[in-house]
């Protein structure tokens, strides 16, 4: 199991005020000596879909698999 922790979360919107994107900072948790940290970068239809910490951590596997 993959335990983040979220440090920020930062949107940036458009001159609309509509959210553009979502960039989420975040490190593992309790994964002894494979710490990962990093920032994910979300669009604004991907942060719309779901849960946000299941949405990064789905991003995060599938950038990590290359």
């Amino acid at each position: 199991m993959l335990d983040l922790r979220v440090y920020t979360i930062n949107f940036e919107y458009t001159p609309e005020g509509e959210v553009s994107k979502v960039v989420v900072n975040f490190s593992t948790v309790n994964q002894g000596d494979n710490y990962i940290n990093g920032n994910v970068a979300l669009t604004a239809e991907e942060f719309n879909q779901g849960s946000t910490i299941e949405q990064v951590k789905a991003k995060l596997v599938k950038e990590l698999a290359g």
